[in-house]
């Protein structure tokens, strides 16, 4: 990660979180299952991948699987929990 004032796009922030959770449910994660998960491009999902790599919170080789550094983990853990409160929110207050 670049330092303790980084700031991530919404956009990134979904592409690590469907990485996070893809990764916790099929174990390994590749581009198309990224793509799928979150209904987008391949190309844009490699743009994204590169772009988290280059930031340290995802290892990838090229035509390999996508794994999350413990830096990305910690990140999408709070990515993902902000999220759900969110929701919550959104259903306690609206129905």
């Amino acid at each position: 990660m670049k330092n303790d004032n980084y700031v991530m796009t919404s956009s990134l922030e979904d592409y690590l979180e469907a990485v996070f959770v893809l990764s916790k449910e099929k174990g390994s994660v590749r581009l198309t299952d990224i793509a799928e998960y979150l209904n987008v491009s391949k190309p844009s999902v490699n743009r994204a991948i590169k772009t988290l790599t280059q930031d340290g919170f995802l290892e990838h080789i090229t035509y390999g699987d996508i794994v999350i550094t413990p830096a990305g983990e910690s990140y999408a853990a709070n990515v993902l929990r902000r999220h759900r409160l969110i929701k919550q929110f959104l259903i306690d207050q609206l129905g």
